[in-house]
């Protein structure tokens, strides 16, 4: 089943610039549009997909919800460059471990421009964050890894998460 990438369009404009390691605030006239997948359950932070000042390519990271001010980046372009970026967020997964929440996202990520009759170069990657109401924060150590369940589905991300996070 093909998933549509767009569903609704906000647009953000709130003045301050707020930069750390993970997340930021939202900037001024950044263009948003929260991704329709699969599988989001309640209270999950939202995937959205949005330009960075300057930029043709897309971007794509999570909000916490519809009204949140914070933006946790997964991949952004740089500014003036076309690639690699997020083609579309593909599904979603989450878990419970020792009574924290957990979510796996997959996102398609295209990395050149096809030359005529060649195929694009796609990629596909997870994201794992742990997160509640009031906060995202980035699994690195799972981020960093390339695990082949990341070729299946989001849900078999996630139990390749729990395993890799049990490991004593």
């Amino acid at each position: 089943m093909k998933l549509t990438l767009i569903s609704l369009v906000f647009t953000f404009s709130f003045i301050s610039i707020v930069y750390s390691e993970t997340e930021r605030t939202i900037e001024p006239k950044l263009e948003m549009t929260f991704s329709k997948i699969k599988n989001l359950a309640e209270k999950m932070p939202l995937p959205v997909v949005y330009y960075y000042f300057g930029n043709s390519a897309l971007s794509c990271g999570l909000v916490l919800n519809k009204h949140s001010k914070t933006l946790l980046p997964i991949l952004e372009t740089e500014t003036g460059s076309m690639f690699p970026y997020c083609v579309e967020f593909l599904d979603t997964a989450s878990f419970e471990l020792n009574s924290e929440k957990y979510a796996v996202y997959r996102y398609l990520q295209r990395d050149t421009r096809p030359e005529p009759g060649q195929k694009a170069d796609d990629s596909t990657f997870h994201f794992v964050v742990k997160y509640s109401e009031t906060s995202m924060i980035p699994i690195e150590t799972l981020n960093a890894k390339n695990p082949p369940e990341a070729k299946k589905s989001a849900l078999d991300v996630s139990k390749w998460a729990v395993r890799e996070l049990t490991k004593k």
